[in-house]
């Protein structure tokens, strides 16, 4: 009696299992909830939240300090603006770092990658920052083997004393280290409109920034 029951409970037991699988393969309450579900459509678009924007802006900020530390030495301190100056042609920020955080005159400051001015005057917990296109700020630049230098004019930020050859609108920037206040190789921007002179390569700089977004920068510090 004991040898017959015991192959038959194996083969009720392979049925009910056989059963199970079948009714879970088909879900009545699930094919019910699908077949109520709305066809597809793409969502509706909603106004774009400021502080996730503002978020995205400080990490691709970071990343681009990422990729500038790989390339360069130095260190970078970063620091918030705290107020701007953009008016009678001075332009310039001040930021929250000091002398107590090692930030002298004559550092660079970068901004995406992209130098965006020299530091200037330097208080205990926070410097001015003077941006390219202040009458203040001379860099002396390279493009494409050329010495030349940026400075403001006529309101504007140019390149110029460029030798008399042939540059093209978008050809990038670059400090030469000529007269040893910033380090050789730092993005300043592209060259633009050519400019009309009798002796010289004159450009308009272009920098891929807004003074307006800038919510913090980074100092390179040597």
């Amino acid at each position: 009696m004991k040898s017959t029951f015991q192959p038959l409970a194996l083969i009720v037991g392979l049925a009910l299992l056989v059963g199970l699988r079948l009714v879970a393969n088909y879900d009545p309450i699930a094919e019910f909830i699908q077949s109520r579900l709305p066809t597809h459509q793409s969502a509706p678009s909603t106004p774009s939240d400021p502080r996730l924007e503002q978020l995205n802006k400080q990490i691709n900020s970071l990343k681009s300090a990422l990729d500038f530390k790989s390339n360069h030495t130095g260190r970078l301190i970063g620091l918030n603006i705290l107020n701007k100056t953009t008016a009678s042609f001075r332009l310039s920020l001040k930021i929250d770092g000091g002398k107590e955080v090692g930030i002298k005159p004559d550092q660079a400051v970068i901004h995406n990658g992209l130098m965006i001015g020299v530091i200037g005057f330097v208080e205990a917990n926070s410097a001015t920052v003077l941006l390219v296109g202040d009458p203040e700020v001379k860099i002396a630049v390279n493009v494409n083997g050329a010495d030349g230098l940026v400075e403001a004019k006529a309101g504007g930020k140019v390149v110029t004393n460029l030798n008399q050859v042939e540059f093209s609108p978008g050809q990038t920037v670059i400090t030469s280290g000529l007269g040893g206040l910033y380090p050789p190789g730092l993005v300043i921007g592209q060259l633009g409109a050519n400019l009309p002179t009798e002796f010289f390569s004159e450009y308009v700089l272009e920098q891929d920034f807004s003074v307006g977004e800038i919510s913090f920068v980074q100092v390179l510090v040597l």
